[in-house]
């Protein structure tokens, strides 16, 4: 199994550089770009959110995948929680798109993930993983956790190629919308749900 590098772990949010080995995070990188995609408007604020281009719904991780299996394998071990089922797909943020403030809980949900399948990334791109680092339970708590913070509680995740963010039931958060200075350059994830 890959040794990624622990970057940030705490009780909301666990981040994992160098999830999978290159050659495995090269696979998945390829897999992305040749997905077949969709274009639907944001979950979450339909209106505001934008566009973002998904794949086909998931169940499971496909064995005879090398880079699903020890994606599995990488989520299974770090997470610390008996996982008995995974729900995931690929997800695009093009310039000008991104989701609001949410929290991805209920439904039996044992915690959510984004695996970064970009080549590059630059800090003025935005796509940020934003989160509320304290606990919130309801889109009111979230309301008033965030505007008491005065912004000490609130942390970023850059995308960066072959990292992995598992985001626990209470961790409020957003993905920043993309900036116009993207170009041609997409935050291209594969995200999902263990229950």
């Amino acid at each position: 199994m890959s040794e990624g590098i622990i970057v940030t772990n705490n009780q909301l949010i666990k981040v994992i550089d160098d999830a999978l080995p290159e050659d495995l995070f090269a696979q998945a990188l390829k897999d992305i770009q040749t997905e077949k995609l969709s274009a639907t408007l944001g979950s979450i604020n339909p209106i505001f959110d934008g566009f973002a281009s998904r794949g086909p719904a998931r169940e499971g991780f496909d064995p005879e995948s090398k880079w699903r299996k020890e994606l599995f394998q990488v989520l299974t071990t770090n997470s610390g929680i008996d996982v008995k089922q995974f729900y995931w797909r690929s997800t695009i943020y093009a310039s000008g798109s991104g989701i609001s403030w949410h929290l991805d809980q209920g439904d039996g949900r044992s915690y959510a993930f984004n695996y970064y399948c970009i080549d590059t990334w630059d800090i003025d791109w935005g796509g940020e993983l934003l989160y509320l680092n304290k606990p919130v339970s309801t889109r009111q708590g979230l309301s008033e956790g965030a505007l008491s913070s005065a912004g000490s509680e609130l942390q970023l995740i850059y995308p960066r190629p072959n990292r992995l963010a598992l985001i626990y039931p209470g961790c409020a958060h957003r993905v920043t919308p993309v900036s116009k200075r993207a170009g041609d350059h997409y935050r291209s994830t594969w995200t999902g749900f263990a229950f």
